[in-house]
């Protein structure tokens, strides 16, 4: 590696990660779970979120959510703190969003959200509650992804094995 050269950083499921540019942050194998990159333009740093849930399941008082990266309403806002503990400023920031798959043989029905979809529902309701602004997406469908997010540019560039690679 030369220097200034970025190096991928993998987001595990759960996981957020916030980074400056030159880095590049990467989600291998999102099926129904959404990634979520969130982009200051200007001081180039960016966050991942490998958003696994819509939301904690009820378990009573004072029980473990797990991983802040494993619900929107969690997630979102930790990289917005993030990136502010790095200089940036979160009214600055755009997001783009990838995944929600609907990823099981049996199909959809029509009366009742996919896992992928309540994930989608709340990854983007999450972001609009934080006025943040949504600059490219890649949802849905019953195909898996890969997703690789560079801080500097702040392009997205989606790859299935079913679909041509995508910049978002």
């Amino acid at each position: 590696m030369r220097r200034g050269e970025a190096v991928i950083e993998r987001v595990r499921m759960g996981e957020i990660l916030v980074r400056e540019a030159p880095a590049q942050l990467a989600i291998y194998g999102l099926g129904s779970c959404v990634a979520v990159f969130i982009h200051d333009p200007a001081r180039k740093i960016a966050g991942l979120a490998h958003i696994l849930l819509p939301a904690p399941i009820p378990r009573g008082a004072g029980a473990a959510e797990g991983p802040t990266g494993k619900y929107a309403g969690t997630a979102i806002p930790a990289i917005l703190e993030a990136i502010r503990g790095l200089g940036g400023r979160p009214e600055s920031c755009v997001a783009k969003v990838a995944g929600g798959a609907h990823m099981f043989a049996a199909t959809p029905s029509t009366d009742r959200e996919t896992l992928g979809e309540r994930n989608i529902r709340a990854a983007l309701e999450a972001l609009a509650r934080h006025g943040i602004e949504i600059a490219g997406m890649d949802i849905g469908g019953s195909y898996g992804r890969t997703v690789v997010a560079d801080a500097g540019s702040g392009a997205v560039t989606v790859t299935s094995l079913k679909r041509d690679a995508k910049k978002i």
